[in-house]
């Protein structure tokens, strides 16, 4: 799947692995697919992702906001904290692209019945363009 960028943009694809879905990502700059990240664990933070509703720059790196999580003593007796990792525009890629997988939607095309009554991959599916990708009606 292509998530178009106004900078750059993102493709994402899922693998099976011993039987599990594996998901990965990478960022037309650099055409190296990564494993996709897990879903942000802090509610709060979560809540706050959840409420972004804009077009993705194509940056992953960028910060979106900072996280609301509480620094990590690494040690006490020098009092070395590591502050949480500032949420970023790839923690929102990976939270979108859960829920999209959670709500068991697919672009119009991609699957097809067959006679006997099962659903399949529609190999014949190359995509949505960058308009229809915005398109409720080709979801």
């Amino acid at each position: 799947m292509n998530v178009s960028g106004i900078v750059k943009d993102y493709f994402y694809l899922v693998a099976m692995a011993n039987g599990k879905p594996k998901h990965y990502w990478c960022s037309s700059s650099s055409w190296i697919f990564s494993e996709l990240p897990d879903v942000l664990e802090n509610k709060e933070d979560l809540a706050k992702l959840m409420a972004v509703n804009n077009f993705f720059t194509g940056e992953f790196d960028s910060v979106i906001f900072a996280s609301s999580g509480k620094p990590v003593c690494i040690d006490a007796e020098l009092g070395v904290f590591m502050q949480p990792k500032p949420i970023t525009e790839l923690d929102r890629l990976s939270c979108c692209i859960h829920e999209i997988n959670k709500l068991n939607i697919a672009p119009k095309g991609l699957l097809k019945n067959v006679p006997s009554g099962v659903t399949q991959k529609n190999e014949g599916f190359k995509g949505l363009n960058q308009g229809d990708c915005f398109s409720l009606d080709c979801w």
